[in-house]
């Protein structure tokens, strides 16, 4: 295939799948390599369907992956449920950063004016 040069690059990764999924805890090198060989071969393929059936030259787009997916209803659903899982995520975080933001202004507030009553 045409990712080789990527070869380990999802081993890490692909070992505890392997294992969710029935193989042993410590899996063969060679069989984690050969998975991620079809990993590899089968992300690059739908990539460059996606692109080939993209409206926008050279950029992909979520949708475009959607559009190769749709007549495959697991795989469907699968990526709607990671898309809705980022949508989430991403609010989550940017609720989370907010929340911070305003527990660092709280504490500077405090200290600006322990410092004030310090100097008085």
């Amino acid at each position: 295939g045409e990712g080789r040069s990527a070869r380990g690059m999802f081993s890490k990764d692909l070992v505890p799948m392997m294992f969710g999924y029935g193989d042993d805890e410590q899996p063969f090198p060679e069989t984690v390599g050969l998975v991620e060989d079809i990993l590899v071969d089968y992300v690059t393929e739908m990539t460059h369907k996606a692109m080939r059936s993209s409206g926008a030259q050279g950029r992909l787009q979520m949708e475009d992956i959607l559009f190769l997916v749709r007549k495959d209803e697991k795989k469907f659903a699968r990526c709607w449920e990671l898309l809705e899982m980022n949508t989430e995520l991403k609010r989550q975080m940017k609720s989370f950063d907010s929340q911070q933001l305003e527990m660092r202004r709280r504490q500077q507030q405090q200290q600006q004016q322990q410092q004030e009553g310090e100097g008085a």
